[in-house]
């Protein structure tokens, strides 16, 4: 009787233990299932919820955690498309992943395969087919929460198990059919379109040698790509797989007119009357900020702009990616300079700048650096006069620069007029120091008075280092009979477009913006460096290629009649 008894209050618990999982996984008929794709997406990028609070989660030891910081993006990055790092395989996981039956296709996983280092375990994680169906909202609602998926495969420890409400589900549920679920603009059957921007006030001969190197690689890959597009599209196992997602590259020139308050107009009227899937190298004298406002606006990826005025604001994870911050950078390096070793005494500078389109922002840049620190004071600001008048401007501020440990100088133009002005005078023992625009004339101060005390920022590649990738660059150029006007803007030239090739190398029929943005910053630790700078990598959601750079000052019998004078600095 007690047998009995007790079966039947196990088999009550059983009864009640599968109604407790039914009504967790399962939907009542009239319930809505819509969901809100925006507060969805905000459960995917932020790890929020629908009443404004961290989703929670159990990761690896069960430990709880909460909202982003293991919110989706972190490994299956905006895209869905997932990642390959640290030796570990993130899986995709957008609408066309999750919402059909597993397909086994060897091309999703290449990279994994046969570019990213794994481990003997990762390894065969990723040759594991591990078949199942087609997710619903209940399947996948169940596997968030226990971590096996419809087909019973098991997910990795890496994989969070998440806590969340009906509400949340169906609104994540509502998101996550339309990750990644449309091909995006600017590409068709045989072309893949991107934009050259080009702004009113750059020089002209910059911009067509910009563009001439462009147009030279793309005659040469269009060559390459249109030879593979006509062979045989059978290849064993993988058939078309492989080969679908060859496209000719077209560029299109947007060149802008008139205030940057206009460009953004522009640029829109641009994208409405040809669609371009990236924009790519680029050029203009001012800020590019409204340039980057306009790809955050429409999510078009912008890769490598030549440009010394980066949008800083909300850089990280935005649509741009930047060789470095250009003017701002070399700010930062001239204070890091300055303020080391530090000293028991304040020191005290001059500012001296040009009043147009580099020095007045330059100052003012700087000057906003030293309010946020207390180990260097600024004595005076003043305006740099004409050429003419630069010699009786020196002599009026000669107590000025007696008193002062340094004086930077932020020039508009003509700097070799200015050094050569500056080594006529004595200066006592104030250190000078000038941006890497000034540096190209270093030779000016060879032999004279200031020659020691005078230093340059150097945010790239010392000439005296070896980068093979530059012989081959060189040649390459010649036997197209490129003239070279600016060799550092013809590399940049060529090297925004082969970072954009390679990463289309992996891309397949993926043809997703945010996807090619996340290979992008993949491709660029293992490209190949013409000599930019001493190393080049990006990390999720990076947007500089290099982070630094050198203190310089001329030297005779130097490559460049320069010499580093620091190690490579990091500000």
């Amino acid at each position: 009787m007690l047998n009995l008894t007790m079966a039947a209050v196990r088999f009550t618990a059983v009864l009640l233990l599968m109604g407790t999982i039914t009504c967790l996984f399962s939907t009542p008929a009239d319930a809505d299932n819509s969901g809100n794709v925006k507060l969805g997406k905000r459960i995917y990028e932020q790890g929020i919820g629908h009443n404004g609070e961290p989703v929670t989660a159990v990761g690896q030891g069960d430990i709880e955690v909460f909202g982003s910081d293991f919110a989706c993006t972190r490994c299956h990055r905006r895209s869905g498309f997932g990642a390959s790092e640290g030796g570990y395989y993130i899986p995709p996981i957008t609408a066309t992943y999750l919402f059909e039956a597993r397909r086994v296709q060897r091309s999703d996983r290449y990279r994994a395969l046969f570019i990213d280092p794994q481990s003997p375990r990762q390894s065969a994680y990723v040759r594991s087919p591990r078949i199942r169906p087609a997710y619903n909202l209940e399947s996948l609602h169940k596997t968030l929460a226990t971590g096996v998926d419809p087909g019973n495969n098991n997910f990795q420890d890496l994989m969070p198990r998440y806590q969340l409400d009906s509400t949340d589900m169906n609104n994540l549920y509502a998101y996550l059919q339309t990750l990644s679920a449309e091909i995006s603009p600017g590409v068709d059957a045989r072309n893949i379109h991107y934009g050259v921007v080009v702004g009113p006030d750059v020089d002209p001969v910059r911009a067509d040698a910009m563009l001439v190197t462009m147009n030279a690689f793309v005659t040469w890959m269009n060559e390459r790509i249109s030879g593979d597009q006509r062979m045989n599209q059978f290849f064993p196992y993988d058939g078309a797989d492989v080969r679908d997602w060859l496209r000719k590259i077209e560029l299109h020139v947007w060149r802008l007119e008139g205030q940057q308050s206009g460009w953004k107009k522009q640029l829109q009227a641009k994208l409405q009357e040809q669609p371009v899937f990236a924009l790519v190298n680029g050029m203009v004298k001012q800020s590019w900020a409204p340039i980057a406002e306009f790809c955050n606006d429409h999510a078009i990826p912008c890769i490598l702009p030549i440009t010394d005025f980066p949008a800083l604001a909300d850089s990280q994870g935005q649509y741009t990616v930047y060789y470095d911050r250009g003017l701002y950078l070399e700010a930062e390096l001239m204070l890091d300079f300055i303020s080391k070793p530090y000293a028991d005494k304040q020191k005290n500078i001059l500012l001296w700048h040009g009043n147009g389109q580099t020095g007045k922002p330059m100052s003012d840049y700087f000057r906003e650096l030293l309010s946020q620190q207390k180990q260097v004071k600024l004595s005076k600001v003043q305006i740099l006069p004409d050429s003419d008048d630069l010699d009786d401007f020196i002599n009026a501020n000669k107590k000025r620069i007696e008193a002062a440990d340094a004086i930077v100088i932020w020039p508009d133009a003509d700097a070799e007029s200015l050094l050569e002005t500056l080594s006529r005078h004595d200066f006592s023992d104030t250190m000078l120091i000038m941006p890497q625009s000034v540096a190209k004339f270093a030779q000016v101060l060879l032999g004279t008075d200031i020659a020691g005390q005078t230093y340059f920022t150097y945010p790239r590649a010392l000439a005296s280092g070896y980068y093979p990738e530059t012989y081959r660059l060189q040649g390459w150029m010649n036997s197209r009979g490129l003239e070279v006007i600016d060799q550092r803007l013809h590399f940049k030239s060529h090297y925004g477009l082969m970072i954009v090739f390679d990463a289309m190398r992996h891309i397949f029929n993926n043809f997703h913006r945010d996807y090619f943005l996340e290979l992008v910053e993949h491709e660029v630790e293992g490209s190949k460096n013409p000599g930019l700078y001493p190393r080049m990598s990006l990390g999720p959601d990076q947007r500089y290629l290099s982070k630094g750079g050198y203190i310089v000052k001329a030297a005779d019998q130097q490559p460049d009649y320069i010499a580093a004078v620091t190690d490579w600095i990091i500000p």
